[in-house]
C-alpha cells in the first residue's frame, strides 16, 4: 500500500492513520472488524482527484493504541476519530463506515451531529445486537482468549467473501487474511465486547440531513440487502447501491464498481454544497 502511515498522540492514544491524495474535500474511510487501515488499499490507491483521503486504524488496531481495557466502546472509537479529524485540522468530511466502521460513524453523528457533510455506510446495520448476536460474540471472545484468532478467522472467511470470490480471486482472500492475522487477540476481544454492548442507532437514522450513500454487496450474508434497504427507508433521500458479485466486502471484492458508486456519491456532495 502505498501510503505510508502516521501517528499522533490523540486522546490519550497513539493514533494511527494513512493519507493519500489532496484538496480541500476530504474522504475518511472508517473500517471495520478485524481490520486496520490497509484493508481500504484499493480506495487509498484510487483516491479521487481533489479529495484528500484519510483512512484511521481504529484504536487497538494497525498502529493505533494502547486499548482502554478489556472492551471497546464505540463511542471511545468515535471520539478517537473525532480527535484526529480536529489534529488535521479537518472540517465536514464525508465518512465512509465499513460493518463495525458503520457503528462508529453513527456514534460520530450522535457525538458530533455537524461534523459530516455525507455519509456513506457499506455493509452495516443501525440496530443493537439481538441477545442471540451478543452471545455469539460473547462466545466468540472467550475462544478466542482461550484459542488466538486463528480458529475466528477460518470461521469468518467463508462469511466475509462470495463463494465465487473465494474461487475466482484467491488473491483477496489472501490479502484479506493477511490483515485480519495482524489483529492481536486483546484487540479482537476487546472488539467483539464493544460491538456486542453498543446502542441502537435506528433512533437517530431521521434525524441524519446529509446526503447518504448506502452500499451493500449482493450475496453479503452479515449484513444483507436488506438491512440496507432498512436504513434506506429510515434515512432521508438515502440512495442504495447494490454490488453484483460481493459479500460482506465489496471494496475489496469489487473495487472498481465500489470505486465508482463513492466517486459518483462524492461528486453529488460536491455538488450539492456548490448548488445550496
Amino acid at each position: 500500500m502505498g501510503a505510508e502511515r502516521s501517528q499522533a498522540s490523540i486522546n490519550g492514544a497513539t493514533l494511527s492513520w494513512r493519507e493519500a491524495g489532496t484538496g480541500d474535500d476530504v474522504l475518511v474511510l472508517i473500517h471495520g472488524f478485524p481490520f486496520n487501515s490497509d484493508i481500504w488499499r484499493p480506495q487509498v490507491e484510487a483516491a479521487p482527484d481533489g479529495w484528500r483521503v484519510i483512512a484511521p486504524d481504529l484504536r487497538g488496531f494497525g498502529g493505533s493504541g494502547p486499548l482502554p481495557g478489556n472492551r471497546l466502546p464505540m463511542d471511545l472509537l468515535a471520539q478517537d476519530v473525532i480527535g484526529l479529524l480536529a489534529h488535521l485540522g479537518v472540517r465536514r468530511p464525508v465518512l465512509c463506515g465499513h460493518s463495525m466502521g458503520g457503528y462508529v460513524t453513527f456514534a460520530v453523528t450522535r457525538r458530533a451531529p455537524a461534523l459530516a457533510r455525507g455519509l456513506v455506510l457499506s455493509d452495516t446495520r443501525a440496530g443493537a445486537d439481538s441477545e442471540e448476536g451478543r452471545q455469539g460474540r460473547l462466545k466468540n471472545a472467550k475462544h478466542v482468549h482461550a484459542k488466538g484468532t486463528a480458529a475466528l478467522i477460518d470461521a469468518m472467511v467463508p462469511r466475509l467473501l462470495d463463494a465465487g470470490t473465494r474461487e475466482k480471486l484467491p488473491h483477496v482472500e489472501q490479502e484479506m487474511r493477511a490483515v485480519m492475522s495482524a489483529a492481536s487477540a486483546p484487540s479482537v476481544i476487546a472488539a467483539l465486547l464493544g460491538m456486542a454492548e453498543r446502542p441502537d442507532s435506528t433512533p437517530q437514522l431521521r434525524s441524519i440531513n446529509v446526503p447518504t450513500q448506502l452500499i451493500v454487496g449482493a450475496r453479503d450474508e452479515i449484513t444483507p440487502p436488506g438491512d440496507a434497504r432498512l436504513l434506506a427507508r429510515a434515512i432521508p433521500g438515502a440512495q442504495i447501491e447494490i454490488i453484483d458479485n460481493a459479500g460482506h466486502m465489496p471494496g475489496l471484492e469489487q473495487p472498481a464498481a465500489f470505486n465508482r458508486v463513492l466517486v459518483n456519491f462524492l461528486n453529488r456532495v460536491r455538488q450539492s454544497q456548490i448548488t445550496n
